[in-house]
């Protein structure tokens, strides 16, 4: 079981199998699963960096007892990954459990390694010289609205913005 906003974790799916339920789900033959509860509402990064092989990566609901994907990707289409790794990025809603799976191309197996965040795209960027109004925009529909709420310049922005995405 995963927890918070941001992480990473080690893995295998060396002499994992596939279960009958997976047939639909696209994956290759030796999958391994994760569970998240989300905290917060945020738009979240979930990627197989550094992981050693090609890479599938799904997001999933338990939906009436059937797993309904969310996102799913092989092979980052970035072109940031150097051996086939995944990366998906979704609205999570707070309280809800989130399945992962992950599985190799094909039947490719190894040493997983899966990471997690909040979106850069959930905080942009902001310069030294933005004004109060652009902190207020990049900070609307913040899922932390209370602490948000007292942040009124851009060095107060980026320090909430490093926090936040665990930098």
């Amino acid at each position: 079981e995963l927890t918070g906003v941001t992480g990473s974790v080690e893995g295998s799916n060396i002499g994992a199998s596939k279960e009958e339920f997976e047939d639909d789900l696209g994956f290759g033959t030796s999958t391994v699963w994760w569970k998240w509860t989300a905290p917060s509402s945020a738009t979240m990064q979930f990627d197989t960096f550094g992981s050693e092989f090609d890479t599938m990566l799904g997001i999933y609901i338990l939906d009436d007892g059937t797993l309904t994907k969310v996102t799913f990707n092989d092979d980052d289409e970035y072109g940031e990954s150097e051996y086939g790794e995944s990366r998906v990025t979704f609205n999570a809603n707070a309280g809800t459990t989130y399945y992962i799976g992950i599985s190799g191309y094909s039947d490719n197996q190894g040493d997983i390694l899966l990471n997690w965040n909040i979106s850069f795209d959930e905080f942009p960027l902001l310069g030294e010289s933005a004004t109060m109004a652009e902190v207020a925009a990049a900070l609307e529909g913040s899922a932390d609205a209370k602490l948000a709420a007292n942040i009124k310049t851009a060095a107060e922005y980026a320090a909430y913005r490093a926090w936040a995405l665990g930098l």
